[in-house]
């Protein structure tokens, strides 16, 4: 794997949705100030008790670490660790669990780390110099920083993809109205949740009450708060071989990656496949500046000699009771930037992912020649789409199957249909991505 260096130069179109705008009806996250090792440094530059070319406290030229950009290239470092959290409120219905019918909704707990995810994909990022690396309490330090952004960033799309699952029994149009303030209020939630013991990297367990308790816009949703109860980070690592170090200029990395709650495994057979061929996946959005949004991007596969963790995978289950299937896993990486251009000019994107958030339930069909047929119905499907724009904008966004997913069984292996996911920007504008014919083994 080569050192992967973020492009700097910004594009004309950027406004291009910074890959796709924001959720159905949501707000865009606000970009996370986040100057908690040093509550002076906000804007992008070192502006606290060490500034560019000054003596830092440890005597050297510059800091080590950063969490904004100060125009100085550092090197991603694995941050590794655990967390719980958890979510309550009262409706007409009870409680959390009452409203929601199922208690672990309520509650999460997530590691992190290299035994959990790939260096490249990092839950937890701390953005360094390993030429002049930092002691472990600094590390852990800024990782603990980045674990609470990224919490942060993770409860907006769980929330949504709750209220897209239909959990909200009632209040789900409040609900939405909520999500939308949290969305909008990423910076409030990090100031609630960034709470430092003496312990480096061990974060104190601490209660948010949102927005103050005031529920004005969503009366039926009372006394929201999120806990964040157990949270440390134990330590930061690098690879083995300096060439697989990615490099970074802030800890916007990983802004791509998201904690999804654990979904248990469902009975039956699992199978887990890679993307063998498919043709070019398309985007369309609205008309900006003059032309419409028009994207194309292909996807890594065995055709394309992708290399892990880039390789498009396929997980299925099936054998559940009631003759039902579960895509457990769907995960399209770009095999090298995507376009998206209105015809005046041409927006890249780096690091395209669609990835399926929890799982996909189906049930099994037959053709008109009797062969099953395996299909989530229209709307039953969820999907992060995340990208890296011109600038070195990283984002992630929320869509759902706009069109059935039909999958049919292929040899030993599976082949898919062409399905479309659709997103709706914070203007209400639709984009649509069509995923093409995919084979897969």
């Amino acid at each position: 794997m080569s050192r992967y260096h973020r492009p700097i130069k910004a594009h004309p179109i950027l406004i291009l949705a910074v890959l796709l705008g924001a959720c159905a009806d949501e707000q865009e996250l606000d970009p996370i100030c986040e100057w908690v090792v040093d509550k002076n440094e906000c804007g992008g530059v070192n502006a606290g008790e060490t500034g560019a070319g000054e003596e830092d406290e440890q005597g050297e030229e510059g800091y080590p670490c950063t969490l904004a950009a100060d125009g100085q290239t550092r090197t991603v470092y694995q941050c590794e660790g655990s967390f719980s959290a958890s979510i309550s409120f009262t409706t007409l219905l009870g409680d959390c669990a009452q409203t929601l019918g199922d208690p672990e909704k309520c509650d999460e707990t997530h590691d992190f780390g290299p035994h959990d995810e790939p260096y490249e994909m990092p839950a937890v990022m701390a953005c360094c110099d390993p030429e002049e690396p930092p002691n472990l309490d600094l590390l852990v330090k800024y990782c603990a920083s980045d674990m609470v952004e990224q919490v942060c960033r993770s409860i907006p799309m769980r929330i949504q993809n709750m209220i897209d699952s239909g959990d909200f029994f009632v209040g789900e149009n409040q609900a939405q109205k909520l999500q939308n303030w949290l969305a909008g209020h990423q910076q409030d939630c990090f100031n609630a949740l960034y709470k430092l013991t003496d312990v480096p990297g061990k974060l104190t367990p601490v209660s948010w009450t949102i927005n103050n308790g005031k529920n004005g816009d969503w009366p039926g949703l009372n006394g929201f708060v999120i806990t964040l109860g157990s949270a440390q980070v134990d330590s930061a690592s690098l690879p083995e071989s300096e060439d697989d170090y990615l490099s970074c200029h802030d800890n916007d990395f990983n802004n791509t990656e998201f904690f999804e709650e654990a979904v248990p495994i469902s009975p039956g057979i699992n199978s887990v496949t890679h993307l063998v061929e498919s043709s070019p996946a398309s985007v369309m959005g609205p008309e900006l500046h003059g032309g419409q949004v028009f994207g194309v991007g292909s996807f890594a596969s065995q055709a394309t000699d992708c290399a892990a963790p880039w390789c498009s995978q396929l997980e299925i289950t099936e054998g559940e009771p009631y003759g039902g299937w579960t895509l457990e896993e769907l995960e399209l990486y770009g095999d090298g930037p995507a376009s998206l251009t209105n015809g005046i000019a041409v927006l890249p994107v780096e690091r395209v992912a669609i990835r399926l958030y929890q799982v996909g339930l189906g049930a099994i069909q037959s053709d008109r020649s009797g062969a099953p047929v395996y299909a989530i119905q229209a709307g039953e499907a969820h999907f992060v789409l995340s990208g890296v724009g011109a600038g070195a904008i990283y984002d992630l966004r929320w869509g759902t199957n706009a069109s059935a997913i039909t999958a049919r069984k292929d040899g030993s292996g599976w082949v898919i249909d062409s399905f479309v996911i659709e997103h709706f920007d914070a203007k209400g504008e639709r984009w649509t991505v069509t995923v093409p014919h995919t084979s897969w083994l």
